[in-house]
């Protein structure tokens, strides 16, 4: 599945039904491509966090997220890129 088709979108609003419903709920995002540090809730990490009741800090971004690139780009595109 490629990028931009709702992924993030989808998984954050069954985190958000799960943990309405008193479910624990915990989303995992090990590869993420386009992350700016300076906007943790627009990440990917951070919109699964918060759907998920979690803060979005750059502490609980590096427990769900365990790589990152700043470039909007596939992430096996962006790991190339980045070395």
């Amino acid at each position: 599945i490629g990028t931009e088709c709702g992924k993030t979108f989808v998984s954050a609003a069954v985190l958000r039904a799960m943990a309405a419903a008193g479910r624990p709920v915990l989303a995992l995002k090990p590869l993420m491509s386009g992350f700016d540090p300076a906007k943790l809730e627009d990440s990917d990490a951070g919109r699964l966090l918060a759907a998920g009741g979690r803060p979005v800090t750059g502490a609980a971004i590096e427990d769900v997220c365990w790589k990152s690139f700043p470039d909007w780009l596939a992430p096996n595109v962006a790991a190339r890129r980045h070395g």
